[in-house]
């Protein structure tokens, strides 16, 4: 008797364990793009306005670099982008991300982004 009650409540706990559902993070398809931004020195440049593009759509993002000169612009659509990054004193700093793909991305990383100073 202990053993068809016990098999029961196995049953019982294993159904509702197997009926109940469960949430699974959604497949993320925009990407992210990281950097940092420094002088020619290799000096990190908090402030700096950093803007990107979608070359197709012109929809913009614009961020500021935090104190250790570090930038995340976050849920880009898949396409090409540009990146600019402008700082009163220093020439505006451009680059279009030509080996985007239109597929999903995860995360893009550049690498940092030098400013020069006007003369």
């Amino acid at each position: 008797m202990f053993v068809r009650t016990a098999s029961r409540g196995v049953l019982a706990v294993a159904a509702i364990l197997f009926l109940t559902p469960t949430s699974s993070p959604a497949q993320e398809f925009r990407g992210t793009i990281v950097g940092t931004v420094s002088d020619r020195t290799g000096g990190v440049l908090p402030g700096v306005t950093v803007t990107v593009t979608n070359t197709e759509t012109h929809v913009e993002q614009t961020v500021v670099t935090d104190a250790q000169g570090l930038y995340q612009v976050r849920y880009l659509n898949p396409g090409t982008d540009s990146v600019a990054a402008e700082l009163e004193g220093f020439k505006k700093f451009s680059r279009v991300d030509s080996s985007a793909t239109t597929c999903g991305i995860s995360r893009r990383r550049y690498p940092a982004c030098a400013l020069t100073i006007c003369t």
